[in-house]
């Protein structure tokens, strides 16, 4: 390859890796900062609920019926977050790429004993390890609560709310693992 080309492939990647690592930060931030909204909101309606009880003005139906909107936020908001770790995932893992490559020339002698990321099959989909993917699976207990509870309020039947409760949960689980293993094999 010329030098002049050779150059200019070497400052564009220098410009990626570096807008890559911006994005993997803002696919970071941006999860943590909508986990912590709808659990915000999730103690609100929850308090709100709680407060509506004692009042004695409200009938079960309607605050089953918050209750159960609750949960169609928590199936949106689960929806974005899944989709925002894709994002995350394949950006890092591009990051991963880049310094694997550039590690194996073991520039100025660098030898990588910190062990940073070189791998780009990694980070994976499903860790189940990753504290993203456990916040998930908080919002699916969340998510199956509210069904639960909304259930409970509006057919007054412990049976129907708790099937329904671990419906939904296995539910969310096997949709969640399911559509991070499906991104594996693309």
């Amino acid at each position: 390859m010329e030098p002049d080309k050779q150059y200019q492939s070497l400052e564009f990647l220098k410009i990626d890796f570096q807008e890559c690592f911006e994005q993997m930060r803002h696919y970071d931030r941006l999860f943590w900062q909508v986990t912590a909204g709808i659990f915000s909101l999730d103690a609100a309606i929850l308090a709100t609920v709680f407060n509506l009880l004692k009042s004695k003005y409200f009938p079960t139906s309607v605050l089953g019926l918050v209750v159960l909107g609750g949960f169609i936020i928590g199936i949106i908001a689960l929806w974005f977050l899944l989709k925002n770790r894709i994002y995350y995932v394949k950006v890092a893992r591009f990051v991963n790429e880049v310094r694997k490559q550039y590690l194996e020339n073991r520039p100025l002698g660098v030898e990588n004993r910190a062990g940073l990321y070189t791998n780009p099959e990694y980070p994976k989909y499903s860790n189940l390890a990753s504290s993203q993917l456990t916040s998930v699976y908080i919002m699916i207990i969340i998510n199956s609560f509210y069904a639960f509870v909304g259930l409970l309020f509006l057919t007054e039947n412990f049976a129907i709310a708790l099937l329904s409760f671990v419906f939904l949960l296995i539910i969310q689980v096997i949709l969640t693992i399911c559509f991070l293993r499906s991104k594996e094999r693309i």
